[in-house]
Order: C-alpha cells, then sequence, then structure tokens
C-alpha cells in the first residue's frame, strides 16, 4: 500500500513534476501533430480545447498539493483524468487510425513511477478497458467516426485491440518493475549513504574551512550554536568580514596559517611545520559572556604540498573549565578546612582563659569607671571572636548528614520566620516565598540546609539595605531540583563574583566572610552546587541545586 507521506518525501517520482510536465507533454504531442497533420480530414478545434483542459486540470490538481491535500487521491485523480484526455485525443484525430493511443503508454508508465506496481496494472487495465470500448463503440457505429475512415472488419478490431492491450500490459510489468527496482536501490543507496557533510553537521564540535581566496566555504551546525552566528552570515564571505570583533581570535589564528599577500594571490608554498597542526585555548565573547575555546588549526594542503585552504576545529571549554574550577575550589577548600580546624582550636583555648580572667576581673570592679568600659569592651570582643572560631569550626567541620525527607515549602516557612525577626530585616524588604505547597519534597540534613537558606536570604537583605523585594521559588533540571533566591539588591561586582563563596572574604563591614563559605560547604556535602548570576545594581540571583532524593 502507497502511503501519501512516501509520496510528498519522494521516495517515488515527484508528483510535482508530472504536474508541470502532463500539459508541456500534451502541448508538445499535439503540437506537432497539428503542425504535420494540417492536411487531415478531421477537425483541429477539439485538439486545442484539450490542451486547454489539460492545463486548467494540472492548474487545479497543483493548487491541491499546495493546500495540503492528500497526495495519492490526487495523483490517482489527475490519471482518470488523462485516461479521459487520452480518449477524447483519439476520437477527435482518426479514431481507430489516430496515432495517439500511444498516450496510454505513457499514461501507465507515469502510474507504474508514481504509484508503483499496483498503480501501473491498475490504469494498464482501465486503459485496455476504454481503448477496447472505444474499437467497439467505433466497429458498433455508436460513437460517429471521420466520414473518411474505412470500415473495418471484426477480425481487424480485435487484432488491434488484442496487441494494444497485451503491450498495456507489458508496459505495466516492465515500469512497475523498473519502479519497484529504482525505489529498493534508492532505499538502501538512503540507508548507506554518509557524506562526509552529514558527519561534519552531525559533530559536537564547530568546523570552519577557509578557501585559498580566504573565504569561509563551510560553517557547521556546531559552529553556528557555539558563536551564535548564523552560517548564511558566515558562509560564503571572506574571513575577515565575516567574523565581527568579538570572536576576533579565530581571525587572527587563520591569519597565523597564511598571510595576506598568499591570500591576496591564492597561491601558497611549502608551509612551516609548526603552522600544520596547532591546539589553541583562545577566549571569545558571545553575547556579551566571554567563552573558552579548545581549537585545532589545519592547514589543508593539496597533492603537491600546496597549501589550499584552512581547517579550525574548535569544542566549547566552558563546561570543563567550570568543572576544573569547582575541582580546585574544593581541593582548597578541603585543604583550609583542615588547616583551620587545627588553628581554631588552638586559638579556642588561650581566648576561653582570657574570657574567664576578664570576667572575673568584671565582678570585682565596681562602679563605672574607664576600666569598667575596658572590660565591657574586651568581654563582648571575646564572645564576638568566640562566635568567629564556632562559625569557623564550622566550616571546618565536614559534619555528617542526618538526612531526612523535608519538603521545600515548610523548610522555607522556618527559615523566613527567622530572617524576619534578624535585626538586619526591615519593614520595606517584601519577601515573596513562591515554593508551592504541593508535597514537592528531597532528602537533605533539615538544619544544615536550612542554615544554608538563612544565610543566603540574609545575604539578600543585607544587600538591599532596608528596601526592596526577596522572591524564593523552586525550579528542576533533571534529576535535580533548584531552589532560588533573587533580590533587588545592589548586586555584585564583577571582581568578587568568584570569591564570594571564600572563607573571610566580605565586603560587607560588619560581617566576617563565613556565611556564604558555610552554605557552598554544606551543599557540596550533599552532592549539589550553588549557582550566581548577579548584575551591578539591579541584584543577585542564587541557584541552590540539590539532588532529587527519596529516603
Amino acid at each position: 500500500m502507497i502511503r501519501d507521506e512516501e509520496i510528498r518525501k519522494g521516495e517515488f517520482s515527484r508528483p510535482m513534476v508530472g504536474i508541470v510536465s502532463r500539459p508541456i507533454i500534451v502541448t508538445i504531442i499535439l503540437g506537432t501533430a497539428l503542425l504535420f497533420l494540417h492536411e487531415a480530414q478531421f477537425s483541429f478545434l477539439p485538439l486545442y480545447l484539450l490542451i486547454v483542459t489539460s492545463y486548467l486540470t494540472s492548474l487545479l490538481i497543483f493548487l491541491g498539493f499546495r493546500v495540503g491535500l492528500p497526495a495519492v487521491p490526487l495523483i490517482t485523480l489527475q490519471h482518470l483524468f488523462d485516461i479521459f484526455l487520452a480518449s477524447a485525443i483519439i476520437h477527435f484525430s482518426g479514431g481507430i487510425l489516430s496515432p495517439f493511443s500511444l498516450l496510454y503508454f505513457l499514461l501507465i508508465i507515469s502510474a507504474s513511477m508514481q504509484l508503483h506496481f499496483r498503480g501501473g496494472f491498475t490504469f494498464a487495465t482501465l486503459s485496455a478497458l476504454t481503448y477496447s470500448a472505444l474499437l467497439f463503440s467505433y466497429y458498433k457505429k455508436i460513437l460517429p467516426q471521420n466520414p473518411f475512415t474505412p470500415n473495418f472488419s471484426a477480425e481487424e478490431v480485435f487484432l488491434r485491440g488484442d496487441l494494444h492491450v497485451i503491450c498495456f500490459f507489458l508496459v505495466a510489468m516492465m515500469s512497475g518493475s523498473l519502479a519497484r527496482g529504482f525505489k529498493k536501490r534508492g532505499e538502501e543507496l538512503e540507508e548507506m549513504r554518509l557524506t562526509t557533510e552529514d558527519i561534519l553537521e552531525n559533530m559536537g564540535a564547530g568546523v570552519i574551512t577557509v578557501d585559498g581566496r580566504g573565504r569561509v566555504v563551510y560553517f557547521n551546525r556546531a559552529a553556528s550554536e557555539i558563536l551564535s552566528c548564523s552560517a548564511k552570515e558566515i558562509q560564503g564571505h571572506p574571513f575577515q568580514e565575516a567574523f565581527h570583533s568579538s570572536i576576533r581570535p579565530l581571525t587572527d589564528l587563520i591569519v597565523e596559517g597564511f598571510s595576506e599577500e598568499d591570500i591576496r594571490k591564492g597561491e601558497f608554498g611549502i608551509p612551516d611545520s609548526t603552522l600544520r597542526n596547532q591546539n589553541r585555548e583562545i577566549e571569545v565573547e558571545v553575547r556579551g559572556k566571554k567563552k573558552p575555546l579548545g581549537v585545532t588549526t589545519t592547514l589543508l594542503l593539496n597533492r603537491k604540498g600546496k597549501k589550499t585552504g584552512f581547517l579550525l576545529l574548535f569544542t566549547d571549554l566552558t563546561e570543563m573549565k567550570e568543572t576544573e574550577r569547582r575541582l580546585r575550589h574544593s581541593e582548597r577548600m578541603a585543604a583550609i578546612g583542615e588547616l583551620s580546624a587545627g588553628i581554631a582550636h588552638e586559638i579556642r583555648n588561650p581566648l576561653a582563659s582570657i574570657q574567664g580572667s576578664a570576667e572575673i576581673l568584671h565582678a570585682e570592679l565596681n562602679g563605672e569607671g574607664e576600666s569598667q568600659k575596658l572590660m565591657h569592651l574586651i568581654l563582648r570582643e571575646t564572645d564576638r571572636l568566640n562566635n568567629i572560631i564556632e562559625d569557623f569550626l564550622q566550616f571546618a567541620r565536614a559534619r555528617p548528614l542526618h538526612l531526612e525527607l523535608t519538603p521545600f515549602h515548610d523548610l522555607m516557612n522556618e527559615v523566613l520566620e527567622m530572617v524576619k525577626n534578624h535585626p538586619e530585616y526591615s519593614h520595606g524588604i517584601e519577601i515573596q516565598n513562591r515554593i508551592s505547597n504541593d508535597g514537592l519534597s528531597t532528602s537533605m540534613d533539615k538544619d544544615q540546609m536550612k542554615q544554608v537558606f538563612l544565610n543566603i536570604c540574609l545575604n539578600g537583605v543585607k544587600a538591599m539595605e532596608g528596601k526592596g523585594k526577596l522572591s524564593i521559588y523552586t525550579c528542576q533540571k533533571g534529576e535535580r531540583v533548584g531552589v532560588v533566591f533573587e533580590d533587588t539588591g545592589k548586586g555584585i561586582l564583577p571582581r568578587d563574583r568568584d570569591k564570594i563563596f571564600q572563607p573571610f572574604y566580605t565586603t560587607s563591614e560588619k560581617g566576617h566572610g563565613l556565611g556564604l563559605a558555610i552554605a557552598h560547604r554544606i551543599v557540596e556535602g550533599h552532592g549539589g552546587e550553588i549557582q550566581v548570576d548577579s548584575e551591578t545594581g539591579r541584584g543577585s540571583r542564587f541557584i541552590v541545586w540539590i539532588p532529587m532524593r527519596i529516603g
């Protein structure tokens, strides 16, 4: 059974070609007949009308294809009209003696090619029935013939009809076999066809080739995605003009491959072997963001060793660089943690002695003199120092996780209650908890994760300086769920973004720079990560990604 989509995909002969070619073939055949048979004893007016009718019918079928009507019924309808057209031409051009009975053969071949084996035999049968009916009508004088046409005996009429019918089916069989063979070979070639362009288009790496005249001759899909450029904008243009300034480092690599004089001449000498294949790391700017690329450059040589072009093969290293950065950061934090744990313990012991001695002196000193004020200062600062050491120890110690299934909505409500009772919070700050109470949960250490969310919320509150909006919601990507914190504060300066998770790095006069470092350590312990996106003067967005775990 022939499927409509197969015809539209072109697995059989393209129907549009047949639609366009039919009126042309009819015009050529009848035009030739009119030219050479102008002295024949029959009227030519019906033939002119049939040519016009053929054009109109082809136009209607063409419009049917354009509006999306099913292909098989349209092609079948076209061939049914062709049977009528061929019969009419035969009738008006001599009847039994008409040479245009050959039109049936063209019709059968066309049906075999477009509707395959079954279609060819179907229209061979219809042609045989139609032609036989014509001969029978002429023999029985049911249809009028040209008065100059001689009478034929029954044997002659039968012989003429019999030969035509046999030939109809022979043509249907041969053309159907050819059509089936073409289809089979086409399917085999389609399965086996894996051209160089197919391979290059489906590569994950960007590929750019430049010919001897300095024009970009190939720019694959991956290159378009990595550089955010359309192949139409680049391909066919000189590379100096095609690449905009933000990706100028790529142009520089091509220029290194062959000089400007070589480009103008289109002739190249034997290249230096050091320029033949090179691996580089460059940085380009795409849509305002820096993007590292790993580039391999290769000179293209002909058999004589002459340079004929240049090839760039490059990959986006952004994800790999980010992974390396996280790994280095984790290693650095682990080393700092081990060192800080020992230092904190050593500081804590003498600090406890100092604090105890200061409390005794404070109790012995009466009144409100200068000594009393100094004792207050000592006690306050030792308390502050002790809090810093507590935070530092918390950062240094990798506490074991006590995982339990925790709903995000309930946990965030607890966190926001603490935020609203914090001294840094102001009623000019609007907090929107958009985490729906739909039961979204995951296994986490509730107490530790509460501290993560609290530290990030307080950072946002401090950044807004008494006025703004803090929005909190969740998102999901694959097997991870993200808790998003968006504030409308002052944002983070670009030079500070890579340092905010380092211990003791802070831009606040009151802070000690351990809040985000502790949050980062806890999230990493859960197998997650914290992403930061910030624009100076417009606020920041923190996303805490946590793996989805049940139980």
